[in-house]
């Protein structure tokens, strides 16, 4: 389920959880359960503070009218001290205006989810309903490498085993050749494949199509990077984030 653009999409992981389609605008797409209003966005960090107020009234006009519980997850790309930057730019000031609002909340705890050329912001929120208690979820920063400059956030609702993943990926295009390893690959691997139901082949080069991409679109290495480096690599970034959050 995307945007009418293609910027952000919710994709369904669970065969346990019943999860349709609801609406969508540009950079906004939402989908629901039979008890929970699950949206996800993202907006550029380029547009005007007048683009970015009008993508934020149309995000209003949609979930003002909801009356199941708001979980919203997304790029916002601004500085908001609800999510635990240091100060509000002006484009945060518009979005606490949005949770106030609609009686949200931010849960981020200013752990980075962001970080390029040394430099660590809170992008990615998590923003739900004031309904919400605070025992009623768990939030985290994932530290897996995920080929991309920003960090996977999990949350994990306890009321209803609801579990929301966001894994802002490098954009990329599988090319011809890399077409061809992964229709190489599929019929190697799986050779029943005219046995497979069309749900089932979808599922099989979707996967095939991930670990493509993922194993091509690795930063590229200098010649003096080594396992020991990157050992160090990972274990500055959690002291990084520990201090952050200290």
């Amino acid at each position: 389920m995307a945007d009418t653009v293609g910027d952000v999409v919710i994709k369904n992981m669970s065969g346990r959880l019943a999860l349709s389609f609801k609406t969508r605008t540009e950079g906004f797409v939402v989908a629901e359960t039979d008890s929970t209003i699950i949206a996800g966005a993202y907006v550029s960090p380029n547009i005007s503070i007048g683009d970015y107020e009008k993508y934020l009234d149309s995000i209003h006009r949609i979930l003002s009218c909801e009356s199941k519980n708001v979980i919203m997850m997304g790029d916002f790309n601004c500085k908001s001290r609800l999510a635990g930057s240091s100060y509000n730019n002006r484009k945060g000031e518009l979005l606490a205006d949005l949770m106030e609002s609609l009686g949200y909340y931010c849960i981020n705890d200013n752990t980075p989810t962001f970080e390029a050329r040394g430099h660590c912001s809170e992008l990615d929120l998590v923003i739900i309903d004031g309904r919400w208690g605070s025992d009623q979820y768990e939030w985290r920063v994932l530290d897996q490498d995920i080929a991309s400059d920003h960090f996977a956030v999990k949350l994990i609702m306890k009321d209803g085993v609801l579990f929301v993943t966001m894994d802002r990926q490098l954009p990329i295009r599988p090319s011809a050749q890399q077409t061809e390893r992964i229709v190489e690959r599929v019929a190697y691997t799986h050779r029943n494949i005219l046995e497979a139901t069309p749900d089932t082949l979808t599922t099989i080069i979707q996967q095939e199509m991930d670990k493509e991409i993922r194993a091509t679109n690795r930063r590229g290495q200098v010649y003096w990077w080594s396992d020991e480096i990157a050992g160090y690599r990972r274990a500055l970034q959690k002291a990084r984030r520990k201090k952050t959050k200290a």
